[in-house]
């Protein structure tokens, strides 16, 4: 959580295409509402990509998430879902997960990692 005389709270958000179609951000930093709608906005954008069929946000080095970062997440798995693109999150740490889980959203955006069956030979 951000705290006055620190840093400005940031969000890097590392992508890998793990192959054709499947999409995984690692993101590290904070989702708050200074970061929020950058965040919201990559979301939004990977999503329009020609032939996204999964995309996966490991969590694992998120510091902090606020109801603005959940909001965004909940609302870009209903884009997901219209689009017909698997959308989620692995990794969560227990103060993530926690948040998530107060929120009643966890079991909506946790995906399991996927199997290499799923993952199309290259």
């Amino acid at each position: 959580m951000h705290t006055p005389g620190a840093s400005a709270p940031d969000l890097r958000l590392t992508r890998a295409d793990d192959a054709p179609g499947f999409v995984r951000l690692a993101l590290t930093g904070e989702i708050d509402m200074t970061t929020g709608d950058s965040f919201k906005q990559t979301l939004a954008a990977i999503l329009d990509e020609p032939g996204v069929r999964q995309l996966l946000l490991d969590v694992s080095a998120l510091r902090f998430l606020d109801s603005n970062g959940v909001t965004v997440l909940v609302k870009t798995l209903q884009v997901a879902e219209e689009r017909r693109v698997s959308f989620g999150i692995v990794n969560a740490s227990p103060p993530i997960r926690s948040v998530l889980e107060m929120l009643a959203v966890y079991d909506l955006l946790a995906l399991d990692e996927p199997t290499r069956q799923e993952v199309p030979r290259v």
